[in-house]
């Protein structure tokens, strides 16, 4: 997924179902966990506003939380309609409810216990929620960026998330052209 001197990036693999998920939500408000590059709160924008006629008039407010402050560039900001830096689990306390939070191969950058954590506080600030992360993730560190929040520090069985949620299992090529399960998707009902 990730050499040692880039950004990391995620299989597109969930892809086709988290946009579904996302269409058929109809979120109002979205909060992005861990942005990243911003592919997900490009396609959150694309599949409420866009995908409803808003093509120049936004209406649905699109944030996130991203831990590592050089990974935001313009192209962030003109797909969020606001940027939170810092530990997510710290400033997803300070947040109201959202209709949507998605969060998309973050989880697995958490220690275990810290994670349950954040999954708890998601659970109280969202109508739904949609987690990605993969089943067997690589190992990382923190690239040449130095990003503190870069390395894999757990991973999750289907039995750790389904006490939050309903999970599904999506499939992907490995290096060997094998099509095997390698993402889960989480999905959480909250308030």
């Amino acid at each position: 997924m990730c050499e040692d001197n880039k950004m990391a990036n995620s299989t597109p693999a969930p892809i086709t179902d988290i946009c579904r998920r996302i269409i058929k939500i109809k979120p109002k408000s979205v909060l992005d966990v861990g942005i990243g590059f911003g592919k997900y709160g490009f396609l959150c924008r694309e599949y409420t506003d866009i995908h409803y006629g808003n093509y120049f008039e936004w209406k649905t407010r699109i944030d996130g939380i991203e831990g590592f402050e050089k990974y935001i560039t313009k192209l962030q900001r003109c797909i969020y309609d606001n940027i939170y830096i810092g530990d997510a689990a710290d400033i997803i306390k300070t947040l109201g409810v959202y209709d949507l939070i998605i969060s998309v191969d973050m989880l697995e950058h958490l220690e275990k216990e810290k994670g349950k954590m954040l999954l708890k506080d998601i659970k109280k600030h969202c109508g739904t929620s949609i987690i990605s992360l993969p089943i067997y993730p690589s190992k990382q560190k923190g690239g040449k960026f130095k990003n503190k929040f870069g390395p894999h520090r757990s991973v999750w069985t289907e039995e750790d998330l389904s006490i939050f949620g309903k999970v599904t299992k999506i499939k992907d090529y490995n290096k060997q052209r094998e099509y095997l399960d390698r993402v889960f998707i989480l999905e959480i009902k909250g308030v």
